[in-house]
């Protein structure tokens, strides 16, 4: 049995592929195996995949059926005793196997959390996600620093973490079928099962941002159906943690609304072809769903960027909403750098306290 199963999900990925194989192949420890699915790419994907010849890369093909029924498809065929996921567009950094092993070497965890880089390869820019190294007994501590774990943005993403396999399986954990929000359904309903978690600071992964409209994502119909899904199964966590504290609630709702913001931004995205009306229509829906007007009335305070966003939220004007969510849009497209700072204001405004 390795010590780690990695698994990584391909559908046409043959002009980055390699990149991300080689990241996994070259690692310094050698201790794991690399479950590359197939899902039913049409161009030469698999052709590259199986020119590597490494007796740790394990190669599966299936019928195209998505990211979320292909990660599990890897799940299911992993044999380590912990589970890591990479993107076939990203890569890990040099070492971090070495680093990962000795984490689970030196003590008893059910998931490891590291941090990340997010690259944007037109602009050249960058930004680190990270958190000082802690440990956290999820019945004791989590309630406590769940909110600054997800204000960092560290709990978004599956491939940013280590997963104990036996926690895993023995669960039935799986990924569901969303293209927006999947990764955090399945972190926090891997929470539930948890006894320990640990946070580490080393930045191992890095995220490949392809273009600049990449930080507004193209429409997705069900991209509202997945906020409202994620912010249940937070608030579902006290069932195991016990009560949130205010601090941690109000980073909750934070970090809604702004999933909110970016649900409506998506309305306004050229990918978008729905009607004008059509769009206020759906626009009207989300200002007005119960779960946004809670929030949005039980919302204290947090900074400058996203208190601006809630008043006009609050106003519920259709022309004042869609207005700001197109200035966002077009932020994203031209004013890229400037862009990925306001996202992060209360992540940098905490970093300089």
């Amino acid at each position: 049995m390795p010590l780690l199963s990695v698994i990584m999900p391909a559908y046409n990925a043959a002009a980055y592929i390699e990149k991300a194989i080689d990241s996994v192949l070259s690692q310094s420890f050698k201790d794991f195996e690399l479950i590359v699915v197939n899902d039913g790419s049409a161009d030469n994907t698999l052709d590259i995949i199986n020119s590597y010849k490494d007796e740790r890369l394990k190669v599966y093909t299936k019928p195209n059926s998505g990211p979320a029924d292909t990660r599990n498809w890897g799940i299911e065929r992993s044999s380590g005793e912990f589970i890591m996921f990479i993107d076939s567009d990203d890569s890990f950094s040099e070492g971090a196997f070495e680093t990962i092993a000795r984490h689970c070497g030196e003590g008893s965890f059910d998931m490891l959390i590291f941090g990340f880089v997010q690259h944007n390869v037109e602009t050249g820019s960058s930004f680190k996600y990270f958190l000082p190294d802690m440990e956290a007994a999820v019945k004791q501590d989590l309630k406590d620093k769940f909110g600054d774990l997800y204000v960092s943005n560290l709990l978004n993403s599956v491939w940013n973490k280590v997963f104990r396999a036996e926690t895993l399986k023995e669960n039935s954990i799986k990924f569901c079928d969303y293209l927006y929000g999947e990764d955090r359904l399945f972190v926090f309903d891997f929470l539930r099962h948890c006894d320990r978690i640990k946070v580490i600071s080393d930045c191992l992964y890095n995220y490949i941002m392809m273009n600049k409209n990449s930080l507004v994502s193209r429409y997705y119909d069900k991209k509202f159906e997945a906020c409202c899904a994620i912010n249940k199964a937070i608030y579902a966590l006290q069932e195991v943690t016990g009560s949130f504290s205010e601090e941690t609630l109000n980073n909750i709702r934070y970090m809604f609304l702004k999933s909110v913001i970016s649900c409506i931004t998506n309305i306004y995205h050229p990918s978008c072809k729905k009607t004008a009306s059509e769009k206020r229509g759906e626009l009207k829906e989300i200002i007005n769903h119960s779960d946004v007007v809670n929030a949005l009335t039980e919302y204290k305070s947090s900074d400058i960027v996203m208190d601006m966003l809630v008043i006009i939220l609050k106003s519920k004007s259709i022309p004042l909403i869609s207005m700001a969510s197109k200035g966002i849009i077009f932020t994203s497209k031209n004013l890229s750098a400037p862009f990925v700072k306001l996202k992060n204001y209360k992540i940098l405004k905490s970093r300089a306290e």
